[in-house]
Parts: structure tokens; C-alpha cells; sequence
């Protein structure tokens, strides 16, 4: 569905996602260790959310994630250190959602030890029914809220549970997602719907706009947001870079990450034409080279690139009248072509003379 059509504001996506989330609340599907793995694998990397080693993530510049020290597993809880104590900062690796996935089916508690050792924890905590919240997740009957800022501090545990709920969600929006781009396109399987808390929609556009929403609510509660970093670079003046941030931790990383695999995107870059950051699709720019957001596109391309090469052959013809010759000329412009030095000097001279000639 083009995106134009949906008219949505959104904190009304938000609402509609937390309103079909807490109708079906009561609906609980658990899956077995009987699940087809290798199946899965197949439809995500056909629909290009693995590569051939199954790597899910996507690479992208980010903050860190704070991972807590000593985290241990006591009982069905994972537990770690006050935080007053000095833990580690880490980057998402390329593995974080594939090696997320998998703990769907983990039947022990080793392997939710060994990724909370490696990317952090979610800070989470059940929510009695009455308690209101604005920023709550449902996985299967239960609601869930991630904590952020000073309320982390004294939090020191958070259930097993939480984590392998979230990890069948996040497989499930990969599942349903993966068949939207099978050719013909499918709905998906019901009871991956129901992980979800929802009823499979009657049309594809409606299931993609439903998943949209899925992601953007936990895009919205990871509180993933823009960092602008400033430093000064060897007496060059003040340089300003744009990062990611994960407000809200591990949850975000994991959202930022879902939302990249879904659109199709290999990472997030910075538009030359308008200087925004924006999800781009397809073939990488090389190292130096411009690239263009939709909404600039191949028209602002085409106008700088005609300005780069007026700047270029006034320089030439600079240079050329300081006894340069075309060779070094074009050595010192970065220009491939001799000859299109030559073409820019000689139309110079035959502007030159009819100037003169007037």
C-alpha cells in the first residue's frame, strides 16, 4: 500500500496497536521445541532477512548498550549487579536478531544467560492489571513494561519468561513478514498471528500495515531516537555525526534492527541533498560517493552533479592560466579524462574570442 494513503497520525498507530494488543491478551499460543527451525531460516533468507550464514542483523552506526555486571540465572530469573557497579558497553553485533530468534526454542536457561552476558539485559517488569502505563508490551497473557532512566538502578532481576515471550513475538513478526514477500504473497500462519495478539487480516496490504504498526510501537517503546554527537577534528573546526540511540536499551536495538529487516534496508545514511538520515534500500553507496534520500532523488543527483563539474571547469581554466598543463590538471581535479580537460579549455578559448570579437 503506498504510503501516502495511510492517514494515520502516530499516536493513533500507537493507540490501535496497545488497543488490538489488549483485546487479545487472553489469547495464549505456546510453541513447542517441534517447530520446523531449518523452514524458518529458508523463508527469512528468501525474503532477504538472512544472508546464507543466517546473520540477521544489519549493520548500522549506533550507540552502545549497557550490559550490567555479574548477570547470572538463579531459578527462572536472570539477575545481575547493583547499578552503582561498573559494567561494560557493547555495540549490537550483526548476529543480535537471529541469535535473539533462536532462544524461541531454548529449553534451558543457558543460552538466555550467554546473549544477556553478551548484549545486556531489558530492564523489564510484569504489570498488575490496574497499573496504567503508556509504554506496555503484551506477550501472551501478560503485560510488560521496560524501564528507562533512574528506574533501572534498583532494578536487579527480570523473569525468564519475559525473554522467551519476546523472542517468539519477534519470531513471529519475522514469520508473518516473510510471507508478505513470497511471491504470491501470503498472510502467514494463524497461530503466528495469535503470538501477536491479533486475528490474520482479510488482504495483504492489511497484514503489512499491521505488522508496520507492530514494529513502530516497539520502535516507540525501545525509544530509539537520534544522537548528535559533536567533536573537534585536528584544528578543523567542530564536526557533527549523527547516531542512533537506544533509550530504551536492549529493546530498542532489537526494534531499530526489525524495522531495517522488514524495509528491505542494509543500513541508515545521511541524504547529501537535504542532509537527513533516511533507510536506504538496495545497492550501498561506495566510500565518498553522494547519495540521495526519495524524497531529493535522481533530479537534485543530476543538479549537483552539473554543479561539481561547473566548479570543476572553472578551476581547470584557473589552473590552465597559470601554465598548468591538461595532464596535471587533471591529476589535481581527481578527473579520469585527459580529453575532458581539453574539451573544457578549448570551449573556454572559443568563448574567449567571441568575447573579443564583440
Amino acid at each position: 500500500m503506498p504510503v501516502g494513503v495511510c492517514l494515520l497520525t502516530v499516536g493513533e498507530v500507537i493507540s490501535a496497536v496497545k488497543i488490538s494488543l489488549a483485546r487479545q491478551k487472553n489469547q495464549i499460543y505456546n510453541y513447542g521445541d517441534n517447530m520446523a527451525i531449518t523452514s524458518d531460516r529458508a523463508a527469512f533468507q528468501e525474503a532477504a532477512f538472512a544472508d546464507w550464514s543466517n546473520r540477521m542483523g544489519r549493520r548500522v552506526e549506533t550507540g552502545e548498550l549497557s550490559v550490567p555486571p555479574q548477570i547470572e540465572v538463579k531459578f527462572d530469573r536472570l539477575t545481575w549487579g547493583r547499578g552503582a557497579e561498573r559494567g561494560s558497553d557493547v555495540k549490537p553485533g550483526d548476529r543480535l536478531i537471529s541469535d535473539f530468534v533462536k532462544l524461541a526454542d531454548a529449553t534451558s536457561n543457558g543460552p538466555f544467560l550467554k546473549f544477556a552476558r553478551r548484549y545486556g539485559v531489558f530492564f523489564a517488569e510484569e504489570l498488575p492489571d490496574e497499573t496504567q502505563s503508556s509504554n506496555w508490551l503484551v506477550l501472551g497473557d501478560k503485560r510488560w513494561q521496560v524501564l528507562s532512566g533512574r528506574a533501572r538502578l534498583t532494578k536487579q532481576w527480570e523473569p525468564v519468561e519475559f525473554w522467551r515471550e519476546l523472542s517468539r513475538y519477534v519470531r513471529a513478526i519475522l514469520r508473518v513478514a516473510a510471507e508478505s514477500k513470497r511471491l504470491p504473497p501470503r498472510l502467514g500462519d494463524r497461530e503466528d498471528w495469535r503470538v501477536l495478539g491479533l486475528e490474520p487480516p482479510p488482504e495483504i496490504d492489511l497484514a503489512e500495515m499491521a505488522i508496520h504498526f507492530v514494529v513502530a510501537y516497539l520502535v516507540h517503546i525501545g525509544g530509539v531516537g537520534l544522537i548528535l554527537n559533536s567533536y573537534c577534528s585536528n584544528g578543523q573546526g567542530m564536526t557533527w555525526k549523527f547516531k542512533i540511540g537506544y533509550h530504551g536499551g536492549l529493546l530498542g536495538a532489537i526494534a531499530l534492527q526489525l524495522a531495517l529487516l522488514i524495509r528491505g534496508a542494509e543500513n541508515l545514511y545521511t541524504c547529501t541533498g537535504c542532509g537527513l538520515p533516511y533507510l536506504r534500500a538496495g545497492k550501498r553507496p561506495g566510500r565518498g560517493q553522494n547519495n540521495y534520500c526519495d524524497a531529493c532523488g535522481l533530479q537534485r543527483a543530476r543538479r549537483d552533479a552539473d554543479r561539481r563539474r561547473k566548479d570543476k571547469l572553472i578551476e581547470a581554466r584557473r589552473l590552465h592560466a597559470e601554465g598548468a598543463a591538461p595532464e596535471e590538471i587533471a591529476k589535481r581535479l581527481n578527473v579520469r579524462s585527459v580529453a575532458s580537460v581539453r574539451r573544457w579549455l578549448k570551449k573556454g578559448k572559443s568563448n574567449v574570442k567571441k568575447a573579443r570579437t564583440r
